[in-house]
């Protein structure tokens, strides 16, 4: 199973939101405080999405508004290497959401796919 939106721009829409609220929520604060630790900034996990241009912006490289820009960008080229790799799997069956996410709908669709199997 494969999940994704009908429309791109839904999709772009959701993971731009989805920065923000990782924004909202603190990931500046939880950056500083992993790099307070000592945790080094060139280390793997710090190479995240996320992570990387957070710890960029704390530095003074880019600004808190780039960062974020930044991470929506780089989560929606991620995104878009997601779907070239799964829409190569013949055997994918493609869950398309419209705006609104029905998690209800996709689990009694995956529900049936499991069944008949």
């Amino acid at each position: 199973m494969a999940l994704s939106y009908q429309n791109r721009a839904d999709l772009y829409a959701r993971i731009d939101a989805r920065v923000d609220e990782m924004f909202a929520r603190g990931l500046l604060d939880e950056v500083r405080a992993l790099l307070d630790e000592g945790l080094s900034a060139d280390c793997t996990a710090m190479q995240a999405i996320g992570y990387k241009e957070t710890a960029q912006a704390l530095r003074g490289e880019l600004s808190v508004p780039q960062a974020v820009e930044r991470i929506k960008l780089n989560s929606r080229r991620y995104a878009k290497r997601q779907l070239t790799w799964f829409g190569r799997n013949e055997k994918a069956h493609w869950l398309r959401w419209t705006q609104t996410p029905d998690f209800d709908a996709a689990i009694d669709e995956i529900e049936g796919q499991l069944s008949t199997e």
